[in-house]
């Protein structure tokens, strides 16, 4: 088996490391390589030796590392696990008792990205600009896709691309395939969303469905040379897609019919309405007015459970789109009605995150210039 070139250089650094703490703090920084790579009954053997090492010698740094990769670990395996904000909190105050500014810019960076995720600004922005001096030391790859992440979201495609590339380079630089294969991931789903959504309101282009298909099949053979396998479900689901949006409706079908139920399994089963009426209008398209039915009662039943404004405005354009072509005229302009209204909350967010984020890139401006003098 090849060993990842990011485990290597942790190996390769482990063996050249004289101090025993050093040593056991690589060893976690190991299990939270090993989880981003996909590797988790590995990482979860490794977790284990750290935790009985902590039993035999109880100190900070180490205890900091150790909840730090237990709270990737967790976070890998359920993206949405009670426990995960708490452990990231107790390794960032570990962090901070025991001076490793490291440490402490991974957290800062993952608890900005969970508050990123969950639609808190402020919050996202807080963390980040709180923690700012040991982010422009630590160089990070994770602060930059974080941020890549925040303007694609807020729809400035523009910012989000710098930002990617330099995440890109970074992460080239540590030799963080895990890290590589995330950006291109990242970068893919923003764009595949971002088409699904306009495809909804019935305006996508078609050159703009081939190149996001591109995208994914860049990211699908990327992760799977690397040999990452956590959440390969959601592939052929953001596929299907795009393939819609190319109005290749039976290998969408398709797609979604055989990868549905693992994907709700690995971690997309709050978005079932969101996928169910992209199969419902593809299987009304191919001729399977009953199936296509099924799958918008379905869909009508669930979507209510999506947090976010983007899947909510597309999912209630697909209910639409698919109800007017049923004949249920009144029923679809009722859903076509909140669709824009989820648009325009939507476009509401997107202003709102643009000042937390011009927050964060002042305050990264001052630092540097300050550094700089």
């Amino acid at each position: 088996m090849v060993v990842p070139r990011l485990l290597q250089q942790l190996d390769q650094a482990f063996a050249q490391s004289e101090s025993s703490l050093e040593r056991e703090c690589l060893k976690a920084e190991r299990v939270v390589a090993m989880a981003r790579l996909g590797m988790m009954v590995e990482a979860r053997m490794a977790l284990g030796q750290v935790k009985a090492q902590l039993k035999r010698q109880v100190e900070p740094r180490l205890q900091g590392w150790a909840t730090y990769a237990e709270a990737v670990l967790t976070y890998t395996g359920d993206h949405h696990a009670p426990s995960i904000r708490g452990l990231f909190v107790q390794a960032k105050q570990l962090a901070l008792t025991a001076g490793d500014q490291a440490l402490q810019a991974h957290t800062s960076v993952w608890l900005a990205s969970l508050d990123f995720q969950e639609g808190l600004w402020t919050a996202f922005a807080d963390e980040l600009i709180w923690s700012m001096p040991e982010l422009c030391l630590a160089s990070s790859a994770r602060l930059e896709l974080l941020m890549a992440r925040a303007y694609s979201y807020a729809g400035r495609p523009e910012q989000s691309a710098g930002y990617y590339r330099a995440a890109h380079r970074l992460a080239a630089l540590d030799g963080d395939t895990a890290m590589i294969g995330a950006i291109i991931s990242t970068r893919m789903i923003f764009q595949t969303d971002a088409l699904a959504l306009e495809d909804a309101f019935g305006r996508c282009a078609p050159e703009a469905a081939r190149r996001v298909m591109i995208e994914v099949e860049s990211s699908v053979n990327f992760n799977a040379g690397i040999g990452k396998a956590d959440r390969v479900s959601w592939n052929p689901m953001l596929k299907a897609m795009v393939c819609m949006a190319m109005k290749r409706y039976e290998e969408a079908t398709a797609l979604l019919e055989t990868h549905m139920r693992n994907a709700m399994a690995d971690g997309l089963g709050a978005h079932s309405a969101y996928f169910h009426a992209a199969r419902a209008w593809c299987l009304w398209q191919v001729g399977e007015q009953e199936a296509a039915r099924r799958d918008l009662v379905t869909a009508r039943a669930h979507v209510a459970d999506m947090p976010d404004p983007d899947d909510l405005a597309a999912t209630h354009a697909r209910i639409a789109s698919v109800m007017a072509v049923m004949g249920q005229a009144a029923e679809a302009a009722q859903h076509q009605r909140e669709a824009e209204r989820q648009l325009q909350w939507l476009k509401h967010q997107q202003a709102e995150l643009c000042i937390q984020l011009a927050r964060v890139e002042a305050e990264r401006a001052r630092l540097l210039q300050k550094s700089a003098h």
